[in-house]
């Protein structure tokens, strides 16, 4: 009988990276990187004279972090953590297995993931780890994937930090794959030693974890004064920013060119070419940044989750389309619509056409989802869902905070993530 390829994925044994995918890769990608995204590498330690076995780690501000770290790290290679999703597509899928990737599943105990990790490191390879687990939605540091500090303390490995700043604002998610030139660095260097690292409790090695990869990337592109070309900074924003801060209305938020406003209040800010905001007339109220600003909706959500009766009230029911992986597990289709509500404790779809069996997700265990702006999210949980949002695709991105929030309150941590600064 033929495996489905999720059992094939289940099963999967990593592979030893093969130098024909690496440098093709890097051929075929990185003229697109240095000649859009300005990328910059500055070289910390001389891979060349790199002998000694070591672990990568890196933030994950975008999609293309892989790719700036396999260039950074020539000649080497290493065999790294990947979300499992890509490998269900044929041609990634191929490129991926035969570059050395580990497929896991996002937020769930994943064991084949672990024992290829442990596998490669006994094989002597180098390994490597993006340690926020999905790259960021708001141009901020995510925090730690729960459990990195203890798998890189056990491993007990040298590790090579690949800091990135920049990268997040020059494919801003709500820009759906658009470019905007401006400047990507990433700066590698010997963080710990193996000697070190013995020495360090896992509670140490996560401070300076946390402490080396916070980054906002709005901050630093204000604080460097990097010019982000064109003149529609602003177009789609509203996507992500969909609270106002002096009128509290919701979803009425527009953006366009380099603007973002309140239809309700006229509230509004500006925002130049280094990507700072600024109040659009006298009296407006606007937060330091849009990295703020976002933090502030997690804020207000968080409260909400914090009182049965806000939380009970809230817009909690969607009506929604269901994808899922077909049966060659190589393409996304529609396979049901129906209403999709949360409460406190589950995320659940109550199907109306199409697949019949409802699905049930407990959300103590989901600490956050991968956001579609403007269309829907997706979640994993045993399967992979992707929902979209039929009707109010603008609510989508206060479902995705609300799943992170409430998260946050039920396992008593800050509203957001708070770290050295």
């Amino acid at each position: 009988m033929k495996q489905s390829l999720e059992r094939k994925l289940d099963k999967y044994i990593v592979k030893r990276p093969k130098k024909w995918a690496h440098w093709f890769l890097i051929a075929t990608v990185f003229w697109r990187l240095k000649r859009k995204h300005k990328l910059t590498i500055i070289h910390g330690v001389n891979m060349k004279k790199q002998k000694e076995q070591f672990l990568v780690l890196s933030n994950h501000p975008s999609r293309l972090d892989p790719f700036y770290t396999c260039r950074a790290i020539q000649p080497r290679m290493i065999n790294m953590m990947a979300n499992r999703y890509f490998f269900h597509w044929k041609i990634p899928g191929f490129l991926l297995s035969h570059v050395g990737a580990i497929p896991a599943k996002l937020y769930q105990a994943d064991v084949g993931a672990l024992k290829n990790f442990y596998r490669a490191v006994d094989k002597g390879r180098n390994v490597g780890i993006m340690i926020e687990g999905i790259n960021s939605v708001n141009g901020e540091y995510m925090g730690m994937a729960a459990g990195t500090a203890k798998l890189v303390k056990k491993i007990g490995l040298p590790i090579i930090s690949h800091r990135i700043d920049g990268a997040f604002l020059t494919n801003a998610k709500w820009r759906k794959g658009k470019v905007r030139k401006g400047k990507t660095i990433l700066t590698s260097k010997l963080l710990i030693s193996k000697e070190d690292l013995a020495k360090l409790s896992v509670e140490e090695v996560e401070e300076m974890l946390n402490k080396e990869f916070y980054y906002d990337d709005f901050k630093w592109s204000s604080e460097n004064k990097i010019e982000w070309r064109g003149g529609d900074l602003a177009t789609n924003i509203h996507y992500a920013l969909y609270f106002c801060p002096k009128c509290k209305s919701e979803f009425r938020i527009k953006s366009h060119d380099n603007k973002i406003y309140c239809t309700d209040c006229q509230n509004g800010a500006s925002i130049n070419k280094h990507y700072e905001i600024a109040p659009l007339n006298e009296g407006d109220i606007v937060p330091e940044s849009i990295s703020m600003w976002y933090n502030l909706q997690r804020e207000e959500v968080f409260n909400e989750c914090g009182v049965d009766d806000n939380f009970d009230n809230s817009p909690k029911l969607e009506k929604v389309q269901l994808f899922m992986w077909n049966k060659s597990g190589r393409k996304e289709v529609l396979v049901g619509e129906g209403i999709l509500t949360m409460d406190k404790e589950f995320l659940t779809y109550t199907p109306e056409l199409g697949r019949d069996q409802e699905i049930k997700i407990p959300l103590k265990n989901v600490p956050a989802v991968p956001i579609n702006y403007n269309e829907g999210f997706e979640i994993f949980y045993g399967e992979h869902y992707l929902f979209k949002f039929k009707e109010n695709p603008l609510h989508s991105t206060k479902w995705a905070i609300t799943i992170e929030q409430n998260f946050r309150h039920v396992h008593g941590l800050l509203a957001h993530n708070h770290f050295i600064k």
